[in-house]
């Protein structure tokens, strides 16, 4: 993957494809990319996170429940729950509510 000119680039059956990055942004560093089970490419950056369900993307920040703006790391878990690492430290869960103890 290649990050260029607002777009992200992928290798597939020898050809660049190109998805554009539609709000992204201005100036943030992409720091980490995964896909949750249910396809939806999910993108950590300096300045918050980025949902790309194969149409549109939709953007994250602290204002939406983020511990922090800049991102270090993502990691998917079970039923497309979504563990973000802040720039110093701290996780944030993005999910599904958890079950409630007895």
């Amino acid at each position: 993957m290649a990050v260029e000119e607002g777009g992200l680039y992928y290798w597939e059956n020898d050809t660049w494809m190109r998805v554009n990055l539609d709000g992204y942004p201005e100036g943030a560093g992409i720091t980490d990319l995964d896909f949750t089970a249910d396809g939806v490419l999910w993108l950590t950056t300096t300045n918050g996170a980025g949902r790309f369900d194969g149409e549109s993307w939709q953007w994250f920040n602290t204002g939406d429940g983020l511990g922090y703006h800049a991102l270090t790391a993502l990691a998917t878990g079970p039923s497309n729950t979504l563990w973000f690492g802040g720039w110093r430290g701290g996780l944030t869960r993005f999910g599904p509510p958890l079950p409630a103890g007895d």
